[in-house]
């Protein structure tokens, strides 16, 4: 019986450890729980739950999520009634409301402006309808980079953060684009070989390596620099080299930019300043073989957006507006066109929720039947977008235009890796000052109402004022 009875009393012992032991693994489970943002301690019941158990069953990153979304949509073509439901289908807790515009620039710029000076906007904003510059310095709308740094889903390796860094302003990043693309330009292939030889030492190209090809040929045949570089479209792809928005100073009135407008007034067609057209682009895509004729007997360059596929193809070196590279500013950064623009209201009470569907509409999920504009931020999806395209593209191409060399799987393979490549570059987008006083000046000055002396001198002083208000 003694025997018995030790090992009954060591057998309660044993169960009194294991006991204390599965409470111990209990009540760290339930800590770790509360704290572990995929296993919510308040977990809705839905098809997607064990609702015994409360326990997730393969349910997405942040199924957690709910609230309610306000979105301000003044251009249709987001298509942003798509991404909602794909968005909805993912987080059933949270409820998006889209006003939208339909299209009306004015009444959308006001009515925001009012709404955000009062703290009432709705969280997240179309902003491509706004000055960037305004918008980068209002103080009204809240920064990306935070949001992106606190948000351990968040891969950086998964875009082009040189895109967001040529968005940033002051360190910065008030406006998030979906999309992007960059200048490119061209050359006359069929002037001379010495010209394009002199191109083609270029893989970028800024306006001053093309103003100084330009003032090197010396019998130009009445030709002119491009039909969209003039002055006034040259000094707003370039105004940070001339404007320092952030530090409020200015050097419009310098040698510099007195030679670098009176040389792009003398490459200006003389039609384009009597069309009244000065600061207008139109940016190549196609041409014909008669138009690009007709185009290389006035002009000695070509600007296209990259989202311009011809000029990538491998016939394209033979065209007559051949050998397309990016178009640069005065710091080596291409030129960035972003588009599909967002902002965050800084009033927001829901900046981690207007994150999370900004994020979500850059993936290809989002995407999937929606217009795209132009080539995405997120890498996959960038993938994605342009092997479809340029499948499309190149068998169009030849239905309607002219043949393409090479298999198409080969041909996209092969122009995917330049637009790649090119997609890399730092970038920076020129936050222009929308101030009417500078084409106002420069178009005084196509009329010779003034030097290039005295609008250099007009605009450093009026750009000044405006500046220090």
């Amino acid at each position: 019986m003694a025997c018995r009875a030790k090992k009954t009393k060591w057998y309660i012992k044993y169960l009194l450890i294991i006991a204390g032991l599965l409470m111990a693994i209990l009540l760290c489970v339930v800590a770790c729980r509360g704290k572990n943002k995929d296993l919510p301690d308040n977990v809705p019941a839905s098809s997607q739950y064990d609702t015994q158990n409360n326990i997730p069953e393969d349910i997405p990153e942040n199924a957690y999520l709910s609230g309610t979304l306000t979105i301000s949509q003044c251009y249709e073509y987001y298509y942003l009634e798509a991404a909602i439901d794909k968005f909805k289908n993912i987080y059933p807790d949270v409820e998006i409301v889209l006003n939208k515009y339909d299209d009306d620039t004015e009444k959308y710029q006001q009515q925001i402006t009012t709404q955000l000076l009062a703290g009432q906007a709705d969280d997240l904003l179309d902003a491509t309808a706004f000055s960037a510059i305004d918008l980068a310095t209002s103080g009204l709308l809240a920064d990306f980079y935070p949001l992106m740094k606190n948000d351990p889903d968040f891969i950086e390796d998964d875009y082009y953060m040189n895109v967001f860094a040529g968005m940033a302003f002051n360190n910065k990043l008030i406006i998030f684009p979906t999309c992007f693309s960059y200048l490119m330009i061209g050359v006359n292939n069929m002037f001379s070989a010495e010209l394009t030889e002199k191109f083609l030492q270029y893989d970028k190209i800024s306006y001053w390596e093309i103003l100084e090809i330009y003032n090197s040929i010396e019998d130009k045949g009445n030709r002119y620099i491009s039909q969209d570089i003039d002055a006034l479209s040259a000094t707003y792809d370039n105004f940070t080299a001339f404007v320092d928005i952030e530090n409020k100073k200015c050097s419009f009135n310098t040698p510099k930019y007195i030679k670098f407008i009176n040389d792009l007034k003398n490459g200006t067609s003389p039609q384009k300043i009597s069309n009244r057209e000065i600061g207008y682009t139109y940016s190549f895509s196609y041409l014909s073989r008669a138009d690009q004729e007709a185009y290389a007997l006035q002009y000695f360059f070509a600007n296209a957006d990259s989202n311009n596929l011809n000029v990538f193809l491998p016939n394209a070196k033979e065209e007559i507006l051949a050998h397309f590279i990016p178009l640069i500013c005065e710091d080596e950064k291409a030129i960035l066109l972003p588009q599909k623009r967002f902002c965050i209201n800084e009033a927001s009470n829901n900046k981690e929720l207007a994150w999370e569907f900004v994020k979500f509409i850059t993936t290809p999920e989002a995407n999937e039947g929606v217009f795209i504009p132009t080539f995405p931020v997120n890498r996959a999806l960038f993938k994605t977008y342009i092997t479809a395209e340029l499948t499309d593209f190149i068998e169009y191409f030849r239905q309607q235009f002219m043949q393409v060399d090479g298999e198409t799987t080969d041909v996209v393979e092969q122009v995917t890796a330049t637009l790649e490549a090119y997609n890399e570059m730092p970038m920076k987008y020129q936050l222009y000052i929308e101030f009417e006083a500078i084409p106002e000046i420069l178009r005084y000055f196509y009329a010779n109402a003034l030097t290039a002396e005295q609008a250099a001198s007009e605009l450093q002083n009026k750009m000044m004022l405006y500046l220090m208000e």
